[in-house]
């Protein structure tokens, strides 16, 4: 049975070649998408996701050529720079995928400032959003280079957003371990600066029934933590930090033991500490 020929079913062509790749058949794809690349050559979206399957299909030099002619094509593609960076990578060419990563990260910096001169706020999100893909890949490669210090560096910033935090913190404990710092001072300073992951922050809580915190400053650290459990960003992160009613119950018995307040003192101190934080 032949493929239809008709333009018009150029994304029924597209969604098929994803489900045989999904299905384990590679090379039905890949037919597929060079039917679909010899239509239009300059079709961004299947020269991007051809190149991708024709390296993880180990056709290094095809892969190649279609690499470089989607940068020519869509040179500003975030998903592009990462696809091709990880090819990179993969072939043992980790500082051209890091330059690559680079390139793309000054690119789209620059992209991002004239978008939010001329308050394009959907260009701006856009930018954004493809601004924190690249940089996440940009310090996963800094790590396999070597460069931790660069690696902590572009990956900290994004420790507190919700779209990203997951890989700038995995990032983060690598770049820790690289360099051989404090697993503990370096999150409580990351939390000082507004920067830590809610993983960092559950950390934080534990450490704080062992460590010498004050009252003010623990209770400030679990209110951070009561906000991470109850909002977005830790809907992921609770997958291995399920334990709320903990974390309610250790704050009380931790302010009542290091000051000698009751119950109602001990609430009255996180109502100010929450309202303070509001303001």
């Amino acid at each position: 049975m032949s493929s239809p020929k008709s333009p018009d079913d150029r994304d029924t062509l597209y969604a098929l070649a994803h489900e045989r790749r999904q299905a384990g058949d590679r090379q039905g794809a890949i037919d597929i998408f060079f039917e679909l690349l010899a239509r239009n050559l300059r079709d961004q979206e299947v020269t991007r996701d051809l190149a991708a399957l024709l390296a993880e299909d180990d056709q290094l030099e095809r892969a190649e050529r279609l690499f470089r002619h989607a940068l020519k094509i869509c040179g500003d593609d975030p998903f592009l720079a990462v696809n091709y960076a990880t090819y990179l990578s993969q072939a043992g060419r980790l500082e051209e995928g890091l330059e690559l990563l680079e390139e793309q990260r000054s690119a789209i910096a620059r992209r991002l400032a004239q978008a939010e001169a001329q308050a394009d706020e959907d260009q701006v999100r856009e930018l954004r959003e493809g601004l924190g893909i690249v940089t996440i890949n940009a310090a996963l490669s800094a790590t396999e280079v070597g460069d931790a210090r660069t690696a902590r560096d572009l990956a900290e910033p994004y420790l507190a957003d919700p779209r990203f935090w997951e890989g700038a913190h995995d990032v983060v404990y690598r770049a820790i371990e690289q360099l051989g710092d404090d697993h503990v001072a370096i999150p409580r300073t990351l939390h000082a600066a507004g920067r830590a992951s809610p993983v960092m922050i559950w950390q934080l809580v534990e450490a704080c029934a062992e460590e010498t915190y004050d009252a003010i400053a623990a209770a400030g650290i679990v209110l951070d933590a009561r906000r991470y459990l109850t909002g977005p960003m830790f809907a992921t992160a609770t997958r291995e930090y399920e334990r709320p009613n903990e974390l309610e119950r250790w704050l009380f018995a931790e302010l009542r033991r290091r000051t000698g307040l009751g119950e109602a003192a001990a609430q009255s101190v996180l109502n100010e500490l929450e309202a303070l934080s509001l303001r």
